[in-house]
C-alpha cells in the first residue's frame, strides 16, 4: 500500500537559519489534508495523508521502494493529481492552480 502504510514521515523540528527561508512565504508551505491517491480500486499510492510542512522546517520522506514517496513529490508539485483530498503548496490549492502559478511553485528556492 500507499504512503500511509509502509513509510514514515521523520521530521526534524530544528528550524532553519533565518536567513534560509523567504519572509514571503506562507508559514505552512506544504498541506496534505486527507489525501489519497487511487490507481485502480485496490492499488493506492497515497492513503488518507495529513501533513503540514511549515516554513524553515527539514521533512525527510522515507520508505521502501514502491511506497509512494515519489507520488507524493509528484502531488507537492502538481504532476499528479489527488484522487481526493486537498493539497495547498506555498498558500496556493495545487487542484486549482493555473499552469503559470505551478510553475511559480516548482521554480520558488529561497534568496
Amino acid at each position: 500500500e500507499g504512503l500511509g502504510m509502509q513509510s514514515h514521515v521523520i521530521r526534524d523540528r530544528r528550524v532553519a537559519p533565518p536567513a534560509v527561508p523567504r519572509e514571503d512565504a506562507p508559514p505552512t508551505v506544504v498541506a496534505f489534508e486527507h489525501v489519497t491517491k487511487a490507481f485502480t480500486e485496490t492499488v493506492k499510492g497515497l492513503d488518507d495523508v495529513t501533513l503540514d510542512v511549515r516554513r524553515g522546517e527539514i521533512t525527510v520522506l522515507l520508505g521502501l521502494s514502491g511506497s509512494g514517496k515519489s507520488t507524493f513529490l509528484r502531488h507537492v508539485n502538481g504532476l499528479h493529481l489527488p484522487t481526493s483530498g486537498q493539497i495547498t503548496c506555498l498558500g496556493k490549492r495545487i487542484d486549482t492552480a493555473s499552469e503559470r502559478e505551478l510553475r511559480r511553485v516548482r521554480c520558488w528556492r529561497p534568496r
